[in-house]
């Protein structure tokens, strides 16, 4: 009978210790559910390289709709517009401009949440923060249904210094955006600088960046470029 309380203590202990580890192994806003969706996208791009592109511009635009009828616990539509375009500088310079928005309509909530963003599932959300977003800003450091943000970037190759580095290309940018958009909240900016190393997989970037209003610093390494 003593060894069998001690089990079934024992047994009680661990489930609670599973239930508190499988609980902080949960993202931060994570919603349970089943997401059922419709996704449709069209593209349009003239850059005249897939890396290292000096000329032409890319926009994507993207649809998605998620409803009941189709098994879905989440009823939203999400649309998201991308447009970047390049302005040659020089022979082998170039300054890239890049425009980023979307919007989350949710039609109905699986969950009492007081705010439209929690009845969204975490993965269907727009990000702020990150390498491809603003990169002065941790990784997720805000997600809504909206977002509204604009990047900028000037590389041109460490050539032009150094003729040895051929295949180094180093990048100065700023980025600015909300989530939620917003034309009248003052933005999170964000500004740095990065290195490009061209590889036979595409180029390799590093990229340091420091948020405008504290100046704490993010590093980001990445595969090609972040957008």
């Amino acid at each position: 009978m003593q060894q069998a309380a001690r089990w079934g203590h024992h047994r009680h202990g661990s489930s609670e210790e599973r239930a508190i580890r499988d609980h902080c192994n949960l993202p931060q806003g994570f919603v349970p559910g089943r997401v059922v969706s419709l996704q449709l996208g069209v593209g349009r791009d003239t850059r005249n390289a897939r890396f290292n592109a000096t000329a032409g511009d890319r926009t994507s635009l993207t649809g998605e709709i998620a409803v009941s009828a189709l098994g879905s616990d989440f009823d939203f539509t999400k649309y998201s517009l991308d447009y970047q375009h390049l302005f040659p500088v020089g022979e082998d310079s170039v300054i890239v401009g890049r425009i980023f928005g979307g919007v989350a309509n949710v039609a109905s909530c699986p969950t009492s949440a007081p705010k439209p963003a929690a009845c969204l599932p975490l993965q269907d959300r727009f990000i702020l923060g990150g390498p491809s977003t603003v990169r002065g800003l941790p990784a997720g450091f805000k997600s809504d249904t909206s977002i509204l943000l604009a990047n900028l970037e000037y590389r041109f190759p460490m050539s032009a210094l150094i003729p040895s580095f051929r295949d180094v290309t180093t990048i100065l940018f700023v980025d600015a955006g909300n989530a939620p958009a917003s034309f009248t909240d003052p933005p999170e900016v964000a500004y740095g600088l990065g290195i490009a190393i061209n590889t036979p997989l595409g180029p390799i970037r590093i990229d340091l960046a420091w948020r405008g209003l504290d100046g704490t610093r993010q590093t980001w390494l990445s595969l090609g470029a972040p957008f």
